[in-house]
């Protein structure tokens, strides 16, 4: 399943990778600009833990002008804990969309504002030696603000980072 994830992600990254934007691109004259981003992380958890999570995400940031994008996204997290003779297993994707300020300068690209995602979670548990096995599935709304930035590292390639302090619903 991880294999045909990545695999699937870099032929999206191969296909679309022609229509990225940069840092000189004129929008002044209402030129609307599209992108891609992907993220590929490792949950915080796994800094204090065994409870290893990954999460990939690929975002289309859509820049209506020098000082506005949007940036839908959809993303994929997982996450397994074994202990004894407890498992669990999380499944989460996400639907969600972002708009921001942003403040360019030079080669690095500064944003500011929000976003919001639509969760779905698919939780499995299994306590051994019982043979029950707990399925649960929900959906929460995240929102909040986040704050990030890029630095182009070419003319159609960057690197970036950001915080988004999450509110659950």
């Amino acid at each position: 399943m991880k294999k045909t994830v990545v695999s699937l992600v870099l032929l999206f990254v191969m296909v679309f990778s022609h229509i990225g934007f940069t840092q000189d691109d004129d929008l002044s004259d209402n030129n609307v600009k599209f992108g891609m981003g992907v993220e590929l992380t490792t949950s915080i958890n796994a800094l204090f833990s065994d409870n290893l999570g990954t999460a990939h995400s690929i975002y289309l940031p859509i820049l209506i002008n020098n000082q506005f994008k949007l940036e839908p996204f959809i993303g994929f997290w997982r996450n397994n804990y074994e202990n004894g003779d407890y498992e669990s297993s999380n499944t989460y994707m996400s639907l969600g969309g972002g708009a921001f300020f942003t403040m360019p300068h030079n080669q690095y690209n500064a944003y500011i504002g929000g976003r919001a995602a639509l969760t779905f979670n698919n939780e499995t548990e299994k306590d051994y030696p019982y043979t029950d096995t707990d399925k649960r599935n929900r959906k929460f709304f995240e929102i909040g603000p986040a704050v990030g930035g890029e630095y182009f590292l070419g003319e159609h390639f960057s690197l970036g980072g950001e915080v988004w302090v999450k509110f659950t619903m």
